[in-house]
């Protein structure tokens, strides 16, 4: 689970990748290509890591080995059910985006700003699910297991800053995401008819032409 959550902060990080930089690169918006990867990095996660189950296993073997009482499974396991489901909720909210195309049936250059905060927030609580999940475990179990996640991090596990910190920055990511440019303005039902009509007389000229 705290492997899980690490890919979780990644797939965070590419997502708002220059948000707080300030970079030139997203000075437009978020690019619609990071909703895309973030979709398909979602779903390989899901794929290769069940929280549900993996907390279900541990749950098991923790009362096994009287460690972890009934009650303290069930919470483990409720809570790492959320996490999946906070990811699974990125796939549904990808789905059903009506909003992410023009009339014209063509994806938007950059993400709306919603869509941008929807993804990260899912991202984040579901990493928040997963600490709540591992916090049900025994202190003894908790200090093992984030050792052998730095272990198998290697480089990329870095210390946790202090809460503080945490909430200085997230609230600075909220202000960053509302303050990014949406789509360019999108066409009315007048413009879709008039580039349909626009087109029905390229092509009836190109037809009338090929006559003659």
């Amino acid at each position: 689970m705290l492997l899980l959550k690490s890919a979780i902060s990644d797939v965070d990080e590419q997502l708002l990748d220059g948000l707080l930089q300030g970079q030139p690169a997203i000075a437009a918006g978020i690019p619609m290509e990071r909703a895309a990867d973030t979709v398909a990095l979602v779903t390989k996660l899901l794929k290769e890591y069940s929280p549900r189950e993996q907390a279900r296993q541990a749950a098991d073997t923790a009362m096994r080995a009287k460690l972890l009482s009934r009650r303290e499974a069930g919470t483990a396991a409720t809570r790492a059910r959320e996490a999946q489901e906070l990811l699974a909720g990125i796939l549904e909210f990808d789905a059903a985006d009506a909003r992410k195309k023009d009339l014209m049936g063509n994806l938007n250059e950059v993400m709306r700003a919603d869509a941008v905060r929807f993804y990260h927030l899912s991202l984040v609580k579901a990493q928040q699910e997963l600490d709540a999940a591992v916090d049900c475990f025994g202190a003894e179990e908790r200090v093992l297991t984030a050792k052998l996640a730095r272990g198998a991090l290697g480089n990329k596990a870095g210390v946790p800053p202090p809460p503080s910190v945490e909430r200085e920055r997230e609230a600075a990511v909220l202000r960053a995401i509302e303050a990014l440019p949406g789509p360019g303005a999108a066409l009315t039902r007048g413009d879709l008819q008039n580039a349909l009509d626009n087109k029905w007389r390229e092509t009836n000229g190109a037809q009338q032409v090929k006559a003659g």
